[in-house]
């Protein structure tokens, strides 16, 4: 699948989850247990956007990397940014899971 067909996809994905948002907020039921229900919907709408939003930025990010040259200085420094960050997240999640 290409770059431009996931972000198209996820773009999809993330406006209708957007409208899904504003739809639950019309419709909000009057009855306390169909609130609940209602709530729980709501927050799982609201990580969905978190995660496709999270993901358009990565794809846009690696777009723009993707569209300079690699002799270019600022690509490198992004790809070297890159490989630090992750080894940084990775150093962070074994730190916490007890491993020195």
């Amino acid at each position: 699948m290409s770059d431009r067909s996931t972000h198209s996809k996820l773009q999809h994905l993330h406006d209708a989850l957007v409208a899904d948002l504003e739809n639950f907020r019309d419709r909000l039921p009057a009855d306390v247990d169909e609130i609940s229900e209602a709530y729980e919907r709501y927050v799982r709408i609201i990580a969905l956007l978190i995660q496709t939003l999270e993901k358009l930025l990565r794809i846009d990010a690696q777009n723009k990397i993707n569209n300079r040259s690699l002799n270019d200085v600022q690509t490198r420094r992004d790809i070297i940014s890159q490989i630090e960050h992750r080894l940084a997240q990775v150093t962070k999640n074994e730190r916490s899971k007890g491993n020195p």
